[in-house]
C-alpha cells in the first residue's frame, strides 16, 4: 500500500514546536537503542523525546481537535490531537487522495484539555511529567497521517513498521 513519506506531508503541512526551545531531544524518530522497539515489534522509536524538567508547559502544535486525553499504560497521561483541516496529496502518488495529522504527547503530569475540545496552534495544553514506560521526565512527541477511506472515517496505516508514526523533524516550521 503507498502511502505518503515524512518528507510529502512536510510539502502540505508545517507546525509548530510542542516545547519552547531550546530544547534538548534525547531520542530521535528511529533510534533503536538495546533493541528495544523490536522487541516492541517496531523498527525504532515511533516519535522525538525531549528531556524537560516535570511541570514544563506543552502547546499543541496545531489548529485541531483532542481525540483523546487521559491515561494510557504505555504513554502513561497522554493527549492526542487530530487536525481540524484535512489535505490532499494530489502532487504525491498515494493510494489515499485525503488525509489528517494526528500529533500524540505522552508521558505528561496533566492535561488542560479534555476529548472535543478545539485547540489553536500555541494553545497550552499540559505538563510534562514521566506518567507510563518511561526513564525520566521528558515528553514524547508523535506524528500520524489518518488516510480518508470513506464517509468521513480516517484510518492510521501501521504496516511501516513504526506503527503508522512518521518523523515528525521534517513538519517543523
Amino acid at each position: 500500500m503507498k502511502v505518503l513519506t515524512a518528507q510529502q506531508i512536510s510539502q502540505m503541512i508545517k507546525i509548530g514546536y510542542p516545547l519552547v526551545p531550546p530544547i534538548r531531544e534525547t531520542q530521535p524518530f528511529g533510534a533503536n537503542y538495546l533493541d528495544l522497539y523490536r522487541r516492541l515489534g517496531l523498527k525504532g522509536h515511533n516519535g522525538i523525546d525531549w528531556a524537560v524538567p516535570t511541570g514544563t508547559p506543552v502547546m499543541s502544535v496545531c489548529d485541531g481537535k483532542v481525540t483523546f486525553a487521559g491515561e494510557n499504560s504505555g504513554y502513561g497521561t497522554m493527549i492526542e490531537i487530530e487536525t481540524v483541516e484535512a489535505f490532499r496529496s494530489d502532487d504525491f502518488r498515494a493510494d489515499y487522495d485525503l488525509f489528517k495529522m494526528r500529533f500524540l504527547y505522552g508521558h505528561l503530569q496533566t492535561t488542560g484539555v479534555t476529548r472535543g475540545d478545539l485547540v489553536t496552534k500555541g494553545q497550552k495544553i499540559g505538563k510534562t511529567n514521566n506518567t507510563g514506560l518511561s526513564t525520566g521526565p521528558h515528553l514524547h512527541f508523535g506524528a500520524y497521517p489518518y488516510y480518508w477511506v470513506e464517509n468521513n472515517v480516517y484510518v492510521r496505516n501501521r504496516a511501516n513498521g513504526y506503527g503508522g508514526a512518521i518523523d515528525p523533524k521534517p513538519l517543523f516550521s
